[in-house]
């Protein structure tokens, strides 16, 4: 599921190190609101904007540094990340040793490790994706380096219409992964909303805030709440899209995620009706008592 690269860890470094390499590109940025000036340690994102599906990981530990890709990993973040290692390589005078291969030289491995290497990279798991949502998990979670996307079998009949061949598929489940990681930049009037946690009677679940007239992405979590500053309502996530399904409101993005078109104010309030129905009594009189966070 992973694909890893490693240096020797001789030197504490700064992601700024990192970044001001003449090894890399200018725009690659820090995923998650890191800052350049934090020492590396434990985890930390880079990647390319409009590029990057999913960006490349860095760890370390006491003897190594680890730069870490993943399936769905785009051919910018696979040369992204030689670029990393050597930055790496050259900051810590230490040879590069790739995961099932020796350790090379800097010369060697950035003869090696090219941009043909990265594009015939990208489908390198993609197969055992698609094996693991047929034979164990229908849907599975695939943290790219902006927000979370979802694989399951409506995106594998979506990419295999006209049956491509594996690389063909590849790159239209790294696409459909990039769109989402930087959708707010193709959809000017799209909005995004903060997934927050609660502690509601059911234990600690994920919700997003669901306003009139505002077009939404429409993130996986496990409640919507509604509020027309009269009633604030909690609805289960999946029943919400079922109804917005009837309605023709939501494009979808992957196997959980949406755009949902704006709600008019006079359907919202009919929303607001028909889920008010539907609220058990008790969860009416202990709305109040629910614990937000993000």
């Amino acid at each position: 599921m992973s694909y890893h690269i490693y240096t020797e860890n001789n030197k504490e470094l700064k992601l700024s190190d990192i970044l001001q390499s003449e090894h890399l590109p200018t725009n690659v940025a820090i995923a998650f609101g890191q800052l350049e000036d934090e020492i590396i340690n434990g985890y930390s994102k880079l990647y390319i904007p409009h590029q990057s599906s999913r960006g490349v990981v860095i760890t370390k530990d006491d003897t190594e540094y680890d730069i870490e890709l993943n399936i769905g990993s785009s051919k910018e973040d696979y040369h992204l990340a030689s670029k990393i290692a050597l930055a790496l390589g050259t900051l810590n005078n230490s040879k590069i040793s790739p995961e099932f291969d020796e350790s090379l030289s800097l010369n060697e491995f950035e003869k090696k490790y090219d941009t043909a290497w990265a594009e015939e990279s990208q489908s390198i798991g993609v197969s055992t994706l698609i094996s693991i949502v047929k034979e164990k998990s229908p849907i599975v979670k695939i943290n790219g380096c902006k927000r979370g996307y979802y694989f399951g079998e409506n995106m594998i009949n979506e990419f295999s219409i006209d049956n491509p061949d594996e690389k063909q598929f590849t790159e239209r489940l790294v696409e459909n992964i990039r769109r989402i990681q930087f959708i707010e930049d193709l959809n000017e009037d799209l909005n995004i909303p903060s997934l927050m946690e609660a502690d509601f009677p059911e234990g600690v679940k994920t919700f997003i805030v669901v306003p009139p007239e505002f077009k939404l992405l429409l993130l996986k979590s496990d409640f919507i709440v509604l509020n027309d500053n009269k009633n604030v309502l909690k609805v289960e996530a999946n029943k919400f899209i079922d109804i917005l399904n009837t309605k023709s409101m939501l494009e979808r993005l992957d196997e959980e995620q949406y755009i949902m078109n704006p709600i008019k104010t006079s359907d919202y309030a009919e929303l607001m009706a028909l889920f008010n129905k539907e609220q058990p009594q008790k969860e009416k009189k202990n709305k109040k008592s629910w614990k937000f966070w993000k």
